[in-house]
């Protein structure tokens, strides 16, 4: 905007204001402050967009740096990466705006290194429980869908702790190889059983139920 075009302009708002005050509800006045409102409306709704983007850029930060938020996390176990967090310590940084913990729903801010979704007393109780070890030698499992995910690392955890274990899968052959390609499989892959099945089959869960009963 040229100078003069500015000054004129501050010169009209300085004359509205003027007729505001002796006649709140003439026509000129009027028009002008709802042009005026709604220039402060776009600039009031420029500004909280840029705050959030702000905290919203600081808390993905924060959430990346965690090991089940990490940006370069792969969900296939036999290809990716073991989970770690690249923060330093047990806390992965303090978010700016507070996130419901995905257990107990109480709402957080102080993030844990590895799980970014629990609060820090979640966090605590799930860490002290991922490890934990059992002897299940002699002891049969059947679990249903353990192919990929949360379900090939419990089938990995029983059959690391000595179980006899069938799993069902609709995709048994990309099973085997999951299984097959962990670099311990050696040690258990002769008590790992992998059935081809699609449980919406009665049919096929009646069969199934009859083989491992």
């Amino acid at each position: 905007m040229e100078p003069a075009e500015l000054d004129r302009c501050l010169r009209v708002l300085a004359e509205v204001e003027a007729l505001s005050r002796t006649d709140p509800e003439h026509p000129d006045a009027v028009a002008v402050r709802r042009a005026t409102a709604k220039l402060f409306k776009t600039v009031k709704d420029s500004r909280r967009a840029e705050r959030r983007a702000r905290v919203m850029a600081a808390d993905e930060a924060v959430t990346a740096a965690t090991a089940t938020a990490a940006p370069g996390r792969i969900d296939d176990e036999t290809q990716g990466s073991p989970l770690v967090s690249n923060a330093l310590g047990a806390s992965a940084g303090t978010l700016l705006r507070a996130r419901a913990c995905y257990i107990c729903k109480n709402r957080y801010v102080d993030v844990d290194a590895f799980y970014h979704q629990l609060c820090p007393s979640c966090a605590e109780l799930n860490r002290s429980h991922r490890d934990a070890r059992t002897d299940l030698t002699g002891r049969r499992a059947l679990l249903t869908g353990g192919r990929a995910k949360i379900g090939m690392y419990i089938a990995l955890r029983l059959l690391r702790d000595g179980a006899h274990t069938t799993i069902t899968t609709r995709f048994p052959r990309d099973a085997v190889r999951r299984f097959a390609g962990m670099p311990d499989s050696a040690d258990w892959l002769h008590r790992l059983r992998i059935v081809g099945i699609d449980l919406r089959d009665p049919a096929q869960v009646i069969s199934l139920a009859e083989s491992v009963a």
